[in-house]
């Protein structure tokens, strides 16, 4: 640090009056391709800094004339925003149906660190969204916001040389993320003409040691051209075999959890149209309870791998995050030729704990019989009622844990809606 004395003459005399300090400071900011800020990210140079919430680092009290190479160091989760939007995005660059020009995309998509961009490439990022671990480096890779792309005899040593002869701003890093091109939050909102499509998984009766098939079918489904969801039921109710793509669409599946009742999936196609009630996959069980009427057991899950869905629009070849609709049976909670007399029928709450209260109308008084099995299949409440109006609270606070169906049984049909007790 460089001092200096401020002098007073008196007379013949030099009196030293006082002593300062001759710093300045070193400051930037290091955000992602889109200017989304990086935070918690470690900066050496006069010693260390964090970078803060908005991505902003500074050295203050730098010494006249320091020289050093600011060196940025972090890691993230590999797992987190990783999804079937990547894996549309590096397909569409490798098959150059849609070549990506923001090259710090381009190296994001360098997942395995080849300095090249491979099938390889998309199949670590379809395991990322999966959440299978891979042992990709967690790194993030840092490059001078000023390097000049142009200029191919120019290296990116990750690093910039200052020299503070003067107090330094923008000192600048663009982060890397691996396996992670496509940031969600520029891919939203989609235009008006964007699809909602809409997913159907088909409710199933069966009986124990069966091999149960469930389809699941879609509506507006144009353009749609990435998805990915996770699939959840019981597993004291079924027994996960496998999954098949159909209509084109290819299926990658984490089967590390499906003892837990849980299966991510992704799929993607190539552009070819799918009609409106066409099966794009299949999950195929086998029946270790009896189910004897159409329920639904089956159910698309956030765990794991959220649910997205990525459309193309067709005018400009632009990738798109659109909503999607999920649905089981017919639409409804496992409704299959109900009661044609039934106006309403409801259970609540969902998840039970202490009691279950059922609440049904009929068009006039008939009757008609409530009753509850559990997932062996064994009936473990059962109750006949004639009248139009019904309101029953069920006591269940001394039942076991689980997954049970409620049923509403009249002479020309049958309701039955799942619950879980805690």
């Amino acid at each position: 640090m460089k001092k200096i004395y401020l002098t007073l003459v008196v007379g013949l005399f030099l009196i030293p009056t006082f002593l300062i300090s001759q710093t300045v400071s070193i400051s930037g900011q290091i955000t992602r391709h889109n200017d989304d800020p990086v935070y918690d990210i470690e900066v050496n140079c006069d010693g260390n800094v964090t970078t803060d919430v908005d991505g902003n680092f500074e050295f203050t009290d730098v010494a006249l004339n320091y020289s050093c190479d600011l060196t940025p160091t972090g890691v993230f989760d590999k797992f987190e925003e990783v999804t079937v939007l990547d894996a549309v995005l590096m397909r569409q660059h490798i098959l150059q149906i849609n070549s990506l020009t923001d090259m710090y995309q381009i190296l994001a998509c360098d997942v395995n660190n080849t300095q090249s961009i491979t099938s390889l490439d998309i199949f670590k990022v379809v395991q990322l969204a999966l959440r299978i671990d891979d042992s990709i480096q967690e790194n993030w890779r840092f490059i001078d916001a000023d390097y000049d792309f142009s200029n191919p005899g120019l290296s990116n040593p990750g690093y910039i040389t200052v020299n503070a002869i003067d107090t330094i701003t923008g000192a600048d890093f663009i982060a890397i993320k691996r396996g992670d091109p496509a940031i969600s939050s520029d891919y939203m909102p989609a235009p008006p003409a964007a699809p909602s499509p809409v997913f159907t998984i088909s409710n199933e009766s069966f009986q124990v040691g069966e091999e149960v098939q469930f389809e699941v079918r879609v509506e507006d489904f144009a353009d749609i051209i990435g998805i990915q969801q996770t699939f959840k039921w019981d597993p004291n109710v079924l027994g996960f075999q496998s999954a098949d793509g159909t209509s084109g669409m290819g299926i990658s599946i984490n089967d590390a959890e499906v003892a837990q009742g849980l299966l991510p999936s992704i799929s993607t196609r190539e552009m070819l149209q799918i009609l409106d009630g066409e099966v794009i996959m299949t999950l195929n069980f086998k029946a270790l309870v009896d189910i004897p009427n159409l329920t639904e057991v089956l159910f698309f899950s956030d765990e794991i791998t959220a649910r997205q869905v990525v459309w193309q629009d067709p005018l400009n070849n632009d990738l798109f995050i659109v909503d999607g609709e999920y649905l089981n049976g017919e639409g409804t909670t496992g409704i299959v030729n109900a009661p044609t007399g039934l106006k309403s029928f409801q259970l609540f709450p969902n998840p039970v704990e202490d009691n279950i209260y059922v609440k049904a109308l009929l068009q006039s008084a008939e009757g008609f019989e409530i009753s509850i099995v559990n997932v062996l299949g064994q009936k473990v409440y059962s109750e006949n009622f004639d009248q139009k109006e019904l309101v029953l609270n069920i006591g269940f606070a001394e039942f076991p844990a689980g997954t049970y169906f409620l049923s509403l049984k009249t002479a020309d049909g049958i309701q039955t809606e799942s619950f879980v007790k805690k």
